[in-house]
């Protein structure tokens, strides 16, 4: 059965039996989030055992990105997930009342962060960090907002970071495939700070998904070679089979 199909308990189910198949040494992940990210753990370890992959997920501590970052070195894989909307509580409704000057010291200070959090993880052989976005909180507006410039300004330093071990996950992109009305769950995120769905985490999984296996060397490569008049003498597809020419001298 597809994962979009799948209940989260029947998730939750299978991923405790896979977990009993596979084997070889846990591939460890560790999540960072400044927002409640729990349902990954259970959809993202499905997902990687299904390919055999012995995938254990942990979490740092809730809001605590850049000490985390700091005791993440024995972690193979390291996901952020770094909602710019709640860096300070109602944060995508105050900025728009703040002066340049504020939002400048507040960009400036989390760039110095995020330098810090990339240092700190410079020798995760995997770095996944989920680029910043105002989607979900502006997709009715029709020009640039404070946070927009902010989101804009920091994703455009993210990437202006050349790192072999980074890879920057676009959110957006989900959004798009899925809607944010099944992707985002304003109520929980209001009640208790977890802002996305079980569908989205499904389709994150996915996403995400390659780049794990990649790391492990999971992934499946393909050598492929025009043979025609270097293995055999001849064209395959003008000669025929019947036509080529294959001996030790054949070039």
């Amino acid at each position: 059965m597809k994962l979009e199909n799948l209940k989260y308990t029947e998730i939750l189910k299978l991923n405790k039996e896979l977990k009993t198949q596979v084997d070889g040494k846990p591939f460890k992940v560790k999540v960072l989030a400044n927002i409640m990210v729990h349902y990954v753990k259970e959809v993202l370890e499905y997902v990687l055992r299904s390919k055999k992959l012995n995938l254990e997920i942990e979490f740092g501590d809730y809001d605590n990105i850049i000490q985390d970052s700091a005791s993440s070195g024995n972690s193979d894989v390291v996901i952020i997930f770094w909602e710019p909307a709640n860096l300070v509580d109602g944060f995508q409704y105050k900025i728009e009342t703040w002066a340049e000057k504020q939002i400048t010291e507040l960009e400036n200070k989390l760039k110095g962060e995020i330098d810090l959090v990339l240092k700190n993880l410079s020798g995760i052989s995997l770095v996944l960090f989920n680029r910043f976005s105002n989607t979900i909180f502006n997709q009715y507006g029709l020009s640039d907002s404070n946070l927009d410039r902010l989101v804009n300004s920091l994703n455009n330093y993210l990437e202006s970071k050349s790192l072999d071990n980074l890879r920057l996950i676009e959110l957006d992109r989900i959004f798009s495939q899925l809607s944010i009305s099944e992707c985002i769950s304003f109520r929980d995120y209001y009640s208790s700070k977890s802002l996305y769905t079980i569908p989205f985490f499904k389709k994150y999984a996915e996403q995400i998904a390659p780049y794990i296996l990649s790391a492990r060397g999971k992934a499946k490569k393909a050598l492929i070679l025009d043979c025609d008049n270097t293995l055999w003498k001849g064209i395959v597809g003008e000669d025929g089979f019947d036509g080529i020419k294959m001996s030790a001298q054949s070039k």
